[in-house]
Order: structure tokens, then C-alpha cells, then sequence
């Protein structure tokens, strides 16, 4: 059950990110969200397939990570993430 689950989050989010970025190719975009689907879309970002999950960490409350998108290789038809930081709660120590 809970990998029907974790296999319907991780489609939902390749799709809701496919959407975003063809609306929003050029703009700075943020995503407020749920730790899991969080977890999701990190995974879509870092290229893992859905039975890969369990290898993104979990999210702390609050965190903040940053990817961008390759531009290079946005403009060849490619979507290629680095990511910038993750899961950091700096901000929370002053």
C-alpha cells in the first residue's frame, strides 16, 4: 500500500513539475509544501526513479532547498537540476 502510494506522489510530482516549469521557464518559481511531496520532487529534481525514494532524506520542518534548472540544458530539451542546498534550517539559529 504504502509503495502505491509513494509511486502515485512521485508521478503527481514529475507532472506538477513538467506543468510548472513549461508555464514558468524563465521566472524564479517557490514551492511551499508537505515534507513528502517534498521528498517527491527532490527525487524528480536528482533524476532518481520512484522505487528510489527511500534515498532522498527526510525533510526537517521549516527547511529550505534550492535547485536550479540547467538552462544549457533546459534550451536542448533537457531538464537537468543541480541542487543548491538541502533540507538546511540555518535560518532557524539566527
Amino acid at each position: 500500500m504504502m509503495l502505491k502510494r509513494q509511486k502515485n506522489m512521485y508521478i503527481h510530482a514529475n507532472k506538477f513539475l513538467d506543468s510548472v516549469i513549461q508555464k514558468h521557464s524563465n521566472d524564479d518559481i517557490l514551492f511551499v509544501t508537505h515534507g513528502g511531496f517534498a521528498k517527491a520532487l527532490s527525487a524528480v529534481m536528482y533524476g532518481l526513479d520512484c522505487d528510489e525514494l527511500n534515498k532522498i532524506d527526510r525533510l526537517k520542518n521549516t527547511s529550505l532547498t534550492i535547485f536550479n534548472l540547467d538552462d544549457v540544458q533546459k534550451s536542448l530539451g533537457k531538464k537537468v537540476y543541480t541542487c543548491v542546498m538541502y533540507n538546511n534550517i540555518d535560518h532557524l539559529f539566527g
